[in-house]
C-alpha cells in the first residue's frame, strides 16, 4: 500500500473529513530525494480529502557497528566507497537496502559482519486527521 493509499485508508477507518498532515522518515541509505517524494505525494493526493495537506519528511542517518572489531561508523563515511550502478549515481542499496552486508564493509577491519541501525526505506511516522464529529 502506497503513502497516499495509506492516508485514504486511515481517513476512512477514522471517519475523517480531511488529512491535514503526514510525517515521514526516510532512511539515508535509500538515497530517496525527500523533495521529489513530497512532490509526488502532492501530485497524487486526493484533492477533496487532502486539499491543504502538509507533508513533513526527515532523513534518518544510518549507523553501523562492526561485530568483528566493535567500531562504529555512519553511512556518509563510507558511501563514496560503494560502487555506483548507473549514471544517476544510484548505489545497489537504493534498490536493495537489505543487501547492505554485500556492498558495505567495516572501514576499519574490512569485515562484512555488522549491525545496522536506522531506517532503510520510507516510514510513515504520523498522520494527522480532521475527524467528523
Amino acid at each position: 500500500m502506497g503513502i497516499v493509499d495509506t492516508m485514504i485508508h486511515e481517513a476512512k477507518v477514522h471517519n475523517a473529513k480531511k488529512v491535514k498532515e503526514i510525517y515521514l522518515k526516510i532512511g539515508e541509505m535509500s538515497n530517496i530525494d525527500s523533495q521529489i517524494l513530497v512532490g509526488a505525494i502532492e501530485d497524487l493526493k486526493d484533492p477533496n480529502l487532502m486539499d491543504d495537506l502538509k507533508v513533513y519528511a526527515t532523513i534518518e542517518k544510518n549507523r553501523f557497528k562492526c561485530r568483528n572489531c566493535g567500531r562504529e561508523w555512519n553511512f556518509s563515511e563510507i558511501e563514496k566507497n560503494i560502487e555506483k550502478i548507473n549514471v544517476d549515481g544510484d548505489t545497489p542499496l537504493h534498490y536493495l537496502p537489505d543487501s547492505a552486508q554485500i556492498f558495505i564493509e567495516c572501514p576499519y577491519c574490512g569485515s562484512h559482519e555488522f549491525d545496522m541501525y536506522g531506517e532503510t526505506g520510507v516510514v510513515i511516522e504520523k498522520i494527522v486527521l480532521e475527524v467528523n464529529e
